[in-house]
């Protein structure tokens, strides 16, 4: 029997809903930081074994900025 679970996930910023407070760099720095403008940026290409502490960032997001997909 094929495995059909999803295992891949997508990581995006809304920078236009981005409030550049850093909760997200400051709760999993080793996914987030801030550019240039102090906007939130994904780093490091996420996988499917990092979405618990991702779906964390997201609900901690005051502005919620973190949209996370699973592929």
């Amino acid at each position: 029997m094929k495995d059909t679970t999803k295992k891949e996930i997508k990581v995006q910023i809304d920078r236009s809903l981005c409030s550049s407070c850093g909760m997200c760099v400051t709760t999993t720095p080793e996914f987030f930081e801030l550019d240039g403008d102090l906007i939130s940026r994904v780093k490091n290409n996420p996988t499917f074994r990092d979405l618990p502490i991702l779906e964390e960032a997201a609900q901690n997001c005051p502005s919620e900025a973190i949209k996370i997909t699973k592929l």
